[in-house]
């Protein structure tokens, strides 16, 4: 056993995990706090079509990054162990001014498509005001998102985590704060859209300062034949993202086409809080992705092993808690946010539970791309999307919320148990958390 700590850290990894989890805490309390925002200050058939928007900038960003997320990190952690500083700054460059470039690209289309969309996709052309002003979000958003994973690669676990999510609800919800309590402005929906775009916009400004700290981001480093090559090899990746969204972001969508945005609202609260428990696997991965990257890289497969075995373990002691409390009082939970909202308890418990499949079967999705095994994780997700789709239109007319949720967390476990079966059959090893 000392060896092991020896050879792979883990006294530092349980450190900087514990860290990452404490700033994913913060980072879940701040989200489920704008929540509680949005639905205190709006009623729920405002509060849904503004959840649904915010899908919309998880999407349009998502598109705007080509899939580069882990890609980039992988080869960051890789050019730093190198210690290749100029090759370091022309391919995060060029990386962010390629995703800059698609952002507003996208951003300009969504708003000018607003009334359109909002017609034609979700029946309610009142949606496309809040559309066409959340569509701004998309550049700023997708930056945030890529210096996230950059700051990944570069080790840097706190600005990685605070640029996921934290930065930009935790500035919206300020912002709505001091103009309703303070200003005394009404709570419109083009206010509730206005503070999200700023709390993205300013996160962005932040993010990029502060990993121009560590990397020289200059326009002028951005190179065509950095970029195109890097968005060549991302385009594996870039599929997996895209069916991604498909998995994960198609039961709100389609619930949002076959539903009223009351139903929207409830689903996404109890989908929130869900994620909860799955904020353990990202604080985990946070810290454990870059070394997967290197031991990889260095052919040091025995370490990844064990390395790969004690995360698996820390996601389960950390998780269980959690899912307890969503399985034995959902409903106190969702209360929270007021009694419309804890008619979501069943559908909270059937989002849990397929949240815990994605923490047990421990980093299958990183071990997999860190090892550049891209082919297997688009198959699985391509698989999952498939699924999804499959059963939200299947289950979500006739059964709402309940079958939007089973569609959500049968193809998110099925995308896992995929995944652990591929690090098996291509690494050689299975991620059996009782084994030494």
């Amino acid at each position: 056993m000392i060896s092991l700590w020896q050879r792979i850290g883990n006294r530092d990894l349980l450190s900087r995990s514990a860290l990452a989890m404490a700033l994913k805490v913060l980072s879940s309390v701040c989200m489920l706090g704008f929540n509680l925002l949005v639905v205190h200050h709006y009623q729920p058939g405002i509060a849904g079509e503004f959840f649904l928007c915010v899908t919309l900038v998880l999407i349009t960003s998502q598109v705007a990054r080509f899939g580069m997320d882990n890609v980039l990190v992988r080869r960051v952690s890789v050019l730093v162990s190198q210690q290749d500083h100029a090759s370091l700054s022309r391919l995060c460059s060029s990386a962010l001014l390629a995703t800059l470039l698609a952002g507003l690209g996208l951003a300009a289309l969504l708003h000018w498509s607003a009334g359109p969309l909002s017609a034609t996709l979700f029946s309610n052309p009142g949606m496309a005001p809040m559309v066409a002003i959340m569509a701004l979000a998309t550049p700023f958003y997708a930056l945030c998102l890529l210096t996230s994973y950059i700051n990944q690669g570069l080790g840097r676990v706190p600005l990685h985590i605070i640029s996921l999510n934290l930065g930009q609800v935790s500035i919206a919800s300020l912002l709505l704060v001091v103009a309703v309590q303070a200003a005394g402005m009404a709570p419109s929906a083009t206010l509730l859209g206005t503070c999200y775009v700023g709390g993205c916009a300013l996160m962005m400004l932040y993010t990029l300062v502060a990993t121009g700290r560590r990397v020289a981001l200059r326009p002028a480093s951005a190179r065509a034949n950095e970029a195109l090559p890097l968005i060549r090899e991302s385009a594996p990746l870039y599929m997996v993202a895209l069916t991604q969204l498909v998995m994960v972001w198609s039961s709100q969508l389609l619930l949002g086409v076959w539903a009223e945005p009351a139903d929207v609202a409830v689903y996404t609260i109890a989908q929130r809080v869900a994620m909860v428990t799955s904020f353990v696997l990202v604080a985990v991965n946070s810290v454990v992705a870059p070394r997967f990257a290197v031991l990889y890289h260095d052919g040091k497969l025995a370490e990844l092993e064990a390395l790969s075995r004690l995360s698996v373990r820390m996601m389960l002691a950390m998780a269980t808690p959690l899912l307890l409390l969503m399985l034995l009082f959902p409903q106190w939970i969702l209360a929270i946010f007021g009694t419309t909202y804890s008619a979501g308890a069943a559908v909270l418990i059937v989002l849990a539970l397929g949240q815990f499949v994605n923490v047990v079967t421990g980093p299958v999705g990183y071990l997999l791309q860190m090892s550049g095994h891209y082919r297997e994780v688009r198959n699985n997700t391509l698989i999952a999307a498939v699924t999804a789709l499959a059963l939200n239109a299947l289950l979500t007319p006739r059964h709402g919320a309940m079958g939007a949720a089973i569609a959500a967390a049968v193809a998110l476990s099925v995308v896992n148990l995929l995944g652990l079966w591929q690090v098996r059959k291509n690494l050689g090893f299975r991620l059996a958390p009782g084994m030494a």
